[in-house]
């Protein structure tokens, strides 16, 4: 079985010259205000990192995290093993990390097995096959669900639990010989943070 699944800072200087001159009968002011402001630009590093398999998994073996679309460093995660038996089942950690200043949330959250939505009939899932993606307590991934930017530059994480198991409560006989080959995906977006964004209730 498979499953495919910038922080640069400027300092821009602004020189504020304000000059005021008042002039009433004999009575004369001069009046100037000078200041310095410095802007920094917002970064954003939204990322995967820290890929870990779960102790009892059939493989120990943990998955890569490599560049996504656009080359963008450490944004996909792809893992292969196979299980052969029920009750066996290949199950890691790996947090997602915004190592920015600009405050993330999802936008779009896509599962699919072989290119088709989970939440379709025409799924190819077998019954005896189940395929999880949440966050490492349990708690259900949705969008608009906010990854808070770095504070004191400490990024924020949250780590996600993904799991594929040959459900135990099959007999392996009835199956025959066959090899099946399923490909899972777990695409997530994340986005700048908008008003409707919500806290992440999962523990770390």
């Amino acid at each position: 079985m498979s499953w495919y699944r910038k922080k640069t800072k400027f300092l821009i200087l602004i020189i504020l010259l304000f000059g005021l001159s008042i002039g009433y009968a004999y009575v004369y002011g001069d009046f100037k205000v000078n200041g310095i402001a410095g802007v920094t630009k917002q970064g954003w590093e939204v990322y995967w990192n820290n890929a870990q398999v779960v102790q009892g998994s059939i493989s120990q073996t943990a998955p890569t995290i490599v560049a996504g679309a656009n080359n963008t460093a450490n944004t996909k995660v792809s893992f292969q093993v196979d299980l052969t038996n029920p009750g066996q089942y290949y199950e890691f950690t790996v947090d997602a990390v915004n190592n920015g200043t600009i405050d993330a949330m999802i936008t779009n959250i896509e599962k699919t097995v072989n290119d088709i939505d989970v939440n379709s009939e025409q799924c190819p899932l077998p019954a005896y096959v189940s395929y999880t993606v949440t966050y490492a307590d349990g708690t259900e991934i949705e969008e608009n669900q906010l990854l808070a930017k770095k504070t004191n530059n400490t990024a924020t994480t949250q780590k996600y639990k993904v799991k594929v198991e040959f459900l135990s409560n099959v007999d392996s006989s009835s199956l025959g010989n066959d090899t099946l080959t399923l490909n899972f995906k777990f695409g997530i977006t994340y986005g700048q943070a908008t008003s409707s964004a919500t806290p992440v209730t999962a523990e770390p």
